[in-house]
């Protein structure tokens, strides 16, 4: 069975914190070993979590070991299908962390809906360097002035 510990977790939380994808793959993992960890034993005693996260375990420890292509959002996805059926099952509250693509267009919706909040505001000002160059909206909202691009 394909096991990452606390250490590795926390590590892929920092190496990809910038990451479109495999930063919010991180987090997820993440959020289901905290979660495993207040209600059982622990995530090193509980195999039925560690079982579902295996593919976005792998995914994680394939870009970080062996600098594999880029992953996708759909080998994403498919990754979290098994981690969602476990959250179902067992009734878990954990949050499943959305790719950043995904974070900006219902960021977008709440910006042309007007009802963006303070904290959207901030997480949108920490997604600027994600943003395109073309995307005049998002850049606007981002507080990126005209013709600059953010740092990242």
């Amino acid at each position: 069975m394909h096991f990452m510990n606390t250490w590795d977790i926390e590590r892929c939380v920092a190496v990809y914190d910038r990451h479109p994808i495999l930063g919010p793959a991180s987090k997820t993992l993440l959020n289901l070993e905290r979660w495993t960890n207040q209600n059982s034993d622990g995530w090193a005693y509980w195999p039925k979590p560690v079982r579902a996260a295996k593919k976005l375990m792998e995914l994680l420890e394939r870009d970080y070991r062996y600098g594999e292509a880029e992953v996708t959002e759909a080998e994403y996805k498919a990754a979290l299908r098994p981690i969602k059926a476990f959250r179902t099952r067992q009734g878990a509250d954990f949050v499943i962390e959305v790719p950043v693509s995904e974070r900006l267009e219902e960021l977008r919706k709440v910006i042309r809906s007007e009802s963006i909040s303070w904290g959207e505001l901030a997480e949108l000002q920490g997604l600027a360097h994600h943003i395109s160059d073309g995307d005049v909206e998002l850049l606007e909202w981002a507080g990126v002035a005209e013709g600059e691009r953010p740092l990242g």
